[in-house]
């Protein structure tokens, strides 16, 4: 689409204009960046439009709802100073404006650049702030998506009373649904409890929301909640159980190819087989995570993390301390894959090489 096509059609509806092009840059999100970027871009310049037909606060919120758009493509591009910069763009705009789901959007998209470089407390402060805003204007469904990146962020943090907190607030806000929010926040709120080792109260969770929200079976949710029961297992040390969830979890995954979560739920495999010296069924498991490495849209940062262990495992150097650092990364990843796998900040060399 041209500059030009885009200018005219905002001469004649700027507002369905910029709408229709941040509709298609969020779902270019998060495999196609440049893409998104380029589309939040027109979508600023639509919005412009707005302030020739003398409407500068619709404009400004526009605007602002734009730039947020762009930040978002940068960040999850890899340019977090661009980010920056355009989330800067966008407060000013708001600052013209009236829009306070705006002002939630803005919160949470600088949570989450917060969060890419590495500084927690704002990132959290900041989601928080976003599902506050959300919730007061009736927003409830994001409002209960910034809490649960709040929560997820807590549990990675390994704090369980605050997560749970969180994760209560969240299921609290979506106790009918949507399907998907809801299980991502029910499968929080069961890690948090095994983080509380409250591992009972965890296994209910789990069984409710698997009975309340009934995931179509074969579906990623039903796995995710396998790979969910899988993980409970595993905090307990009850190594049999882990394996028999996991195991069917990770092949679901895959035979879906839904690549990023099952590479997760392969690391939580190789990782109890680790523990377990099972050597034999761990080199099984990495050459069956071989598809992975030609798997269409999976980041290159990814593909290093694994190519990592799968050389450890292969050269009989993988140890735990590497499993649980490459799992760590391909969790984090998830919000953002053009973060990099940094070995050292998260494992020593010698763990690394095993000795």
């Amino acid at each position: 689409m041209t500059y030009g096509l885009v200018l005219q059609s905002a001469r004649h509806d700027a507002w369905a204009t910029t709408a229709a092009l941040l509709d298609l840059s969020r779902e270019a999100l998060p495999g196609d960046p440049p893409r998104a970027e380029a589309l939040a871009r027109l979508a600023v310049l639509a919005a412009g439009e707005m302030d020739a037909a003398g409407q500068p606060a619709l404009a400004a919120e526009l605007r602002a709802e734009a730039c947020c758009q762009v930040g978002e493509a940068c960040r999850l591009g890899g340019d977090l100073a661009r980010a920056e910069e355009e989330l800067g763009r966008a407060e000013e705009q708001l600052r013209r404006a009236f829009d306070a789901i705006g002002r939630a959007q803005f919160c949470a998209a600088l949570g989450r650049l917060r969060r890419d470089q590495g500084r927690a407390d704002e990132a959290l402060a900041l989601l928080g702030r976003a599902a506050t805003l959300f919730e007061k204007h009736g927003n409830q469904a994001d409002a209960a998506g910034a809490l649960a990146e709040k929560g997820e962020m807590e549990l990675r943090s390994f704090e369980p009373a605050e997560a749970l907190e969180t994760f209560d607030l969240a299921a609290s806000l979506v106790p009918e649904g949507p399907t998907k929010l809801a299980l991502r926040v029910h499968r929080g709120l069961a890690l948090a409890c095994a983080l509380d080792n409250q591992f009972a109260e965890a296994r209910e969770v789990l069984a409710a929301a698997r009975s309340r929200f009934a995931p179509d079976p074969g579906s990623r949710e039903d796995f995710e909640l396998l790979l969910a029961g899988g993980e409970l297992a595993e905090g307990e040390s009850d190594y049999p159980a882990a394996e028999q969830a996991l195991a069917p979890a990770f092949h679901g995954l895959l035979a879906l190819k839904e690549w990023h979560i099952a590479a997760i739920a392969g690391l939580h495999l190789a990782r109890i087989l680790l523990a377990q010296s099972s050597t034999t069924s761990l080199r099984k498991v990495v050459d069956e995570m071989t598809p992975l490495f030609a798997a269409p849209g999976l980041h290159g940062n990814l593909l290093d993390a694994l190519g990592r262990f799968r050389a450890a495992v292969l050269e009989n150097r993988a140890r735990v301390p590497l499993a649980s650092a490459v799992l760590d990364y391909l969790k984090i990843a998830l919000d953002n894959p053009s973060l990099r796998f940094a070995t050292s900040a998260q494992t020593s060399p010698q763990e690394e090489k095993g000795s």
